[in-house]
């Protein structure tokens, strides 16, 4: 008798340590599309899923490597992971051709029922060189100064700024790393002599290109 109460204790306290290592995983989904800048969707991009995780109460410093995917033929993609004790997520879309891209996204918008739907949008990226040059200079007083205006850029080394050139000698290129697939206006003044120049014009960039302004006074 006082076996079989035994027997009947342990499978008691048993039973709720085997229910609990064998809790049902629960699963999340993100999906979308990658577009660029006009509305087309893209092929073959690279993304990656990361996380921040919450590990002894405290916030881990670095992202966490989930998966990573290719947007397919129709620029779809879609991720399924496990869910963890995660603060927040992070999704990262790069490109040859296209400025990377990266989206923050909390673990709030999570359910285990239903993808998270999120459209990542690249833009092109592309490169323009302006060189400008003194090819018929008179004397140490030449000035020029360019500038673009409407110049959407990812780098400080070509700005809206402008850039003023003095002396007989000047051939200087200017290089920037700029969003492509748009006109781009610039305007440039030049002073010889007395004589003042002012001109406005336009450049298309053409995406995924080094694209060549020239200007010579």
């Amino acid at each position: 008798m006082n076996k079989l109460i035994l027997q009947s204790i342990i499978i008691v306290l048993v039973l709720p340590f085997h229910w609990t290592c064998n809790k049902s995983e629960i699963y999340f989904e993100l999906q979308g599309k990658v577009l660029d800048e006009t509305g087309q969707a893209l092929t073959g991009i690279q993304l990656e899923l990361s996380q921040q995780k919450i590990e002894s109460g405290a916030l881990n410093g670095s992202d966490q490597f989930i998966a990573s995917t290719t947007s397919d033929g129709s620029g779809s993609y879609s991720f399924r992971f496990l869910r963890e004790n995660a603060l927040s997520y992070k999704l990262v879309a790069s490109s040859d051709v296209h400025f990377d891209r990266e989206i923050a996204i909390a673990f709030d918008k999570f359910t285990p029922d239903h993808p998270h739907c999120k459209d990542v949008v690249l833009y092109s990226s592309a490169t323009l060189n302006v060189h400008i040059a003194n090819s018929n200079p008179i004397d140490e007083n030449d000035y020029i100064s360019y500038r673009n205006l409407n110049a959407v850029f990812n780098c400080p080394c070509c700005d809206n700024s402008s850039h003023e050139l003095e002396g007989m000698d000047i051939d200087t290129l200017l290089t920037c790393n700029l969003y492509g697939n748009y006109w781009l206006r610039y305007e440039y003044q030049v002073e010889k002599t007395g004589a003042f120049i002012f001109a406005m014009d336009s450049l298309y960039i053409q995406p995924g290109q080094t694209n060549v302004l020239e200007i010579n006074y």
